[in-house]
């Protein structure tokens, strides 16, 4: 899955954000705050929970809001799975033209 990722046709640095993704090391507030980095967890956007991935490219009401506005039409409700799995999920089934319009949106 991650060759397929790394042979789009792509600006590299969008390819290494899904790679980020991916491995679970972006900087969000969930990971700060273990590292002692940060006092508050809470999402700055919606300033209701915790700041992780799911929230961030999931449940937050903008995510949601930017998911539902794609021409995908995504709706995360009740779908069973984390963020990174639904995306090691979709690019492994995925064209690259859905894989590259996810990681520009």
């Amino acid at each position: 899955m991650l060759s397929k990722l790394w042979k789009i046709s792509i600006v590299p640095k969008h390819v290494y954000l899904a790679w980020r993704f991916l491995n679970d090391c972006l900087p969000v507030k969930e990971k700060l705050i273990q590292k002692r980095v940060l006092p508050d967890p809470i999402c700055p956007r919606c300033k209701s929970e915790l700041e992780d991935l799911d929230r961030i490219f999931m449940n937050c009401w903008y995510a949601k809001q930017a998911w539902l506005l794609s021409h995908l039409e995504i709706w995360f409700e009740g779908i069973p799975m984390s963020f990174i799995d639904w995306l090691e999920n979709t690019i492994s089934k995925a064209s690259c033209d859905v894989i590259v319009y996810i990681l520009l949106l």
